[in-house]
């Protein structure tokens, strides 16, 4: 979906949202994706997501589960369910297409935001990460569901040769999504980003990035994530920005 600023609202809350993905200098396809959709009772739903398999047909799984999601945002139901409706929806989407021309394995990491007043619903799998930013704070609401992580949480070293192994995808049998029910205040900024982002750019460097202007937001964020790999980004990337107000 092409860079974009909107601007949406709940019975008592705004949200104007601003999105970008983009194949890297050295990729010639893209799997990366952002969205947004409505939510019934006045609410909005945006997401990124990261398709792992790096070919053209990939893609296809890729757009299968974003057009599931969009759609079944529609479907009334708490937000708190939201979350694991959607993640199915596209998980059945991506194995319907990989039937239709005989492939297997493609899988997708996803972040997602969820707002319906001044409510608020983060949930993940995989390594794309929600970001808020609030006053001059900096907060990441969302727990990599990668090897790296797993072994931080235990005290346990890394061996270096698998720094960015995912443990959680849609499409693969492990996908529980993570979950954080948060309030949103007048002011808050979220950055939602795929790997392609945020590992090329550090924290202070992202929240810069989304202080400035809303319009343009998301794509100085993954044209910073380009220009931050010297030798050519060998990622793709997406990110989408919201502000609240």
């Amino acid at each position: 979906m092409p860079d974009d600023a909107v601007q949406l609202h709940g019975s008592s809350t705004r949200w104007a949202i601003d999105g970008d993905a983009a194949s890297g200098p050295v990729r010639r396809l893209s799997e990366d994706r952002w969205f947004r959709a409505p939510l019934p009772d006045g609410g909005c739903l945006v997401g990124v997501l990261d398709g792992l398999g790096a070919s053209d047909t990939s893609e296809r799984e890729v757009d299968a589960a974003v057009s599931a999601m969009i759609d079944r945002a529609s479907d009334p139901c708490a937000l708190t369910d939201l979350p694991d409706r959607l993640f199915r929806a596209a998980e059945a989407a991506i194995a319907h297409s990989l039937a239709r021309r005989g492939g297997t394995g493609s899988v997708a990491t996803v972040a997602l935001l969820a707002m319906r007043g001044s409510n608020g619903v983060v949930a993940w799998v995989g390594d794309c990460r929600v970001m808020r930013f609030r006053d001059r704070a900096v907060a990441r609401l969302t727990v990599d569901h990668t090897l790296a992580e797993a072994h931080f949480a235990a005290g346990r070293a890394l061996p270096p040769a698998f720094p960015h192994v995912c443990l959680r995808f849609l499409g693969a049998e492990n996908s529980a999504p993570g979950l954080v029910s948060i309030a949103l205040e007048p002011g808050d900024r979220f950055a939602l980003l795929t790997d392609g982002v945020w590992g090329a750019l550090g924290d202070p460097q992202i929240a810069e990035l989304v202080s400035g202007t809303l319009r343009g937001s998301a794509g100085r964020l993954t044209r910073a994530a380009f220009l931050a790999q010297p030798s050519g980004a060998t990622d793709n990337a997406a990110a989408v920005v919201v502000v609240v107000s």
